[in-house]
């Protein structure tokens, strides 16, 4: 009996030559078929203008190999049938294959870095990072880290069939602070691979400078202005430096007061709440884009006093104009 067998496409692009899914239109197929026997293909059931002999060499299993080149089809799902014969009449068998013929690139997206907090260029001082995203179930993410000196880092993941989404854990892996530019691309089953997506990453892992108080300001009459310790105003104003886009927590010992407010590059006020009168240690902390946290500022000491002072007493006067001075 004539036998034959449909294997795979040869040169397929997508990741199994045998499971009939690519992207390519024109293909060539391949299997093996009784030595010297005529194969016949078909597509949806009309047949091809020409046909194939198998080889005259039988290997191992009895079959010899043939291939067939299939004219250039479009996009979708195709039966394909072969069919070997020998001159024997009705001596023929057929096998069909349902191929797909996939074109459409998948999409991909990275919806999160540092645990899913960001998916921008947000600093952070996280070095072992997870990068998740989602892109179409099945396909292949290939995930390329970057630094500064242009060493990469790939990385792969299959997409969760079900929930479409993607998860690289990388945090059994430091990744050392500086710059980094995060591409992903997503390949399908078909061979069709996505547009490539960006992102950009800096890992900051040093604590900034603390911050300065410059000065305390006294807006209350009847004396204003800078001042040094003292002062009778209960909501003066801190004046302090600290690094640019941190943010500046203001300290009483160890309590906080509240947070400064930027009115300039590196520049931040902090008026109080009514304190009441007493000595305070004012300090200042600042936190960076990053997460990274300063050492405390050297401390302001101030004085609240809003105690008036006794009203003075005449105790005498002295006349000092001759001819009679004295008391």
């Amino acid at each position: 009996a004539v036998q034959i067998t449909f294997n795979a496409i040869v040169d397929d692009t997508g990741n199994s030559a045998s499971d009939f899914l690519t992207n390519a239109t024109s293909m060539l197929l391949q299997g093996r078929a009784t030595p010297g026997a005529t194969i016949t293909v078909t597509v949806n059931g009309i047949a091809q203008t020409t046909t194939v002999t198998s080889g005259n060499t039988a290997g191992e299993d009895g079959l010899a190999a043939w291939t067939y080149v299939l004219p250039t089809l479009n996009p979708g799902t195709y039966t394909v049938g072969v069919r070997a014969s020998t001159p024997a009449a009705g001596n023929s068998q057929t096998v069909t294959r349902s191929l797909t013929i996939d074109t459409t690139a998948p999409a991909v997206a990275i919806t999160g870095i540092n645990d899913g907090a960001s998916s921008g260029n947000i600093p952070t001082n996280d070095t072992t990072l997870i990068f998740n995203g989602t892109a179409e179930s099945g396909s292949l993410v290939t995930l390329t880290v970057t630094n500064a000196q242009n060493n990469t880092q790939v990385f792969q993941q299959t997409v969760n069939a079900v929930a479409g989404t993607w998860r690289i854990d990388r945090t059994n892996s430091n990744l050392p602070g500086g710059s980094y530019n995060i591409t992903a691309t997503a390949t399908d089953a078909a061979g069709n691979v996505s547009t490539t997506v960006t992102r950009s990453l800096e890992i900051d892992t040093t604590a900034p400078n603390a911050p300065t108080i410059t000065s305390v300001t006294d807006d209350v009459a009847p004396i204003t202005g800078t001042i040094s310790s003292t002062t009778g105003d209960t909501t003066p104003t801190l004046n302090i430096t600290a690094e640019a886009g941190s943010t500046v927590e203001v300290f009483n010992g160890n309590t906080k007061l509240g947070n400064a407010t930027a009115t300039g590059l590196g520049i931040y006020t902090f008026t109080t709440t009514a304190l009441t009168p007493g000595t305070y240690s004012l300090t200042a902390r600042a936190t960076d884009a990053a997460g990274n946290t300063s050492g405390s500022s050297a401390a302001f000491s101030l004085i609240i006093d809003t105690t008036a002072p006794s009203a003075p007493t005449i105790t005498g006067f002295t006349d000092d104009v001759a001819p009679v001075t004295g008391v």
